[in-house]
């Protein structure tokens, strides 16, 4: 029975690991192409230059990230 407990403990916190790692991953992704579509902007339309898409698609992904981790700990805790 130990054995399973342990089991579980470990994949508890693989899984809410992956998670967060997920939430990185979108992270990047969703800044990444704010800053490549606010620069692509301003390059092809100077009429745009202000349009915030690095802003926007930045706070969008800083809200996903804190939501996944901020769900994610508690699950990594309780592996422990």
């Amino acid at each position: 029975m130990k054995k399973h407990t342990e089991l579980l403990g470990i994949l508890y916190i693989a899984f809410n690991a992956f998670h967060i790692l997920v939430a990185i991953i979108v992270f990047v992704i969703l800044t990444g192409i704010g800053f490549f579509a606010a620069d692509l902007n301003f390059h092809t339309h100077p009429e745009f230059e202000n349009f915030p898409a690095a802003t926007v698609l930045t706070t969008i992904a800083i809200f996903i990230l804190s939501i996944i981790t901020l769900t994610s700990i508690p699950g990594i805790i309780g592996g422990i």
